[in-house]
């Protein structure tokens, strides 16, 4: 299926939703990918906030929830 936004096209149509099918991937993230996607979303532009350190601690990182879904191969895969 071939999603495009022609002139005179509905951009939303919820039964070429509802008929994607996506097969399962699976990806690996390390803390260096989880601190660059936090630093990258803009997190850490307040470096005193305690609340902010967690997602941008280089010893711990705590992975942002946004990130599986921003970073999600298997819909930029079947989006082309």
């Amino acid at each position: 299926m071939k999603v495009s936004f022609d002139e005179g096209s509905r951009i939303f149509e919820p039964e070429n939703l509802m008929a994607l099918r996506v097969e399962p991937a699976e990806q690996t993230y390390g803390g260096l990918e989880t601190v660059l996607y936090a630093l990258g979303v803009g997190v850490g532009m307040a470096p005193i906030s305690t609340e902010q350190w967690k997602f941008v601690n280089p010893d711990q990182p705590t992975a942002l929830p946004t990130m599986a879904a921003s970073c999600s191969s298997a819909w930029n895969a079947s989006a082309g």
